[in-house]
């Protein structure tokens, strides 16, 4: 069968897709998870990865599955962004990925880089180099983890969030006898 000339699904720019990712994990309460996500937004905004002037509602918003209109700048090098969502969504695979898209398009679609200009969702896809900080962002991804945080830690953490987050998960997690290495 061949096709009308238009017919299909219709090609969209990065910057004009809207559609953002998705964090649901089963069994818990949108309290948690914008709990969760505020964690994640105040470590990544702490450790200069976004701009400080970054709003904390459009950075949950990402993660909210209804459309965005604003981008976020990320200030740390690229390789850093892209490590952190390949350990979200290729490694992990804490959130869910807007039908019809990839997560590089999605992503590139939300950010633009330190100098203020658009990031390519190929060149994200392709870029490859380990930033020097992995241990940083893999205790900010294991925010994300639904197994290996209760509500009641993360309100401790959240509660003493400004002072040194980082320190304090590590400390749960020994204390727990859990382990926040990659779980491969």
């Amino acid at each position: 069968s061949s096709k009308k000339p238009g017919s299909g699904r219709k090609k969209q720019t990065v910057s004009t897709i809207r559609a953002t990712f998705t964090y649901k994990p089963k069994d818990m309460s949108e309290r948690e998870i914008n709990v969760r996500l505020g964690l994640v937004f105040r470590e990544l905004k702490k450790n200069r990865y976004i701009h400080a002037d970054t709003d904390q509602q459009t950075f949950l918003s990402l993660f909210q599955g209804a459309p965005l209109d604003t981008k976020m700048m990320w200030t740390a090098p690229v390789n850093a962004l892209c490590y952190f969502f390949r350990q979200l969504f290729s490694v992990f695979q804490y959130a869910d990925v807007p039908v019809g898209y990839g997560f590089w398009q999605v992503v590139a679609a939300h950010f633009l880089d330190g100098k203020e200009q658009s990031l390519d969702h190929n060149k994200l896809r392709t870029t490859t180099g380990r930033p020097t900080n992995t241990k940083e962002l893999d205790n900010i991804v294991s925010l994300f983890d639904p197994q290996l945080l209760n509500l009641n830690a993360l309100q401790d953490l959240y509660r003493h969030a400004d002072s040194d987050t980082n320190s304090a998960v590590q400390e749960y997690y020994k204390g727990s006898g859990l382990s926040i290495k990659n779980k491969r």
